[in-house]
């Protein structure tokens, strides 16, 4: 949804302020962020706090080898027809 918004703001030509306090697991969610919002933010003012372990349920089961996975982040975009950019 923060993705989202943050595109709609940015195709109006806004420069909306991404935030994601905390990730773990990688910077997945914080460079989407970062793209949806028009990508002028650098990302380490996405994220302030990154911590290397995936701490949210379906994560720490993908990493188990459960083969259970959410849609993430960049499969969310791309049901909202924005796409990544190749990164």
């Amino acid at each position: 949804m923060r993705a989202a918004l943050l595109a709609v703001l940015a195709e109006r030509g806004e420069r909306p302020f991404a935030l994601k306090p905390y990730e773990s697991g990688g910077s997945g969610d914080s460079r989407v962020l970062q793209i949806a919002g028009g990508g002028w933010q650098p990302l380490e003012s996405v994220c302030l706090y990154r911590l290397k372990a995936p701490l949210a349920p379906a994560s720490l089961l993908a990493s188990r080898g459960s083969g259970r996975r959410g849609l993430g982040s960049s499969g969310a975009l791309e049901k909202l027809g924005i796409g990544l950019g190749g990164g």
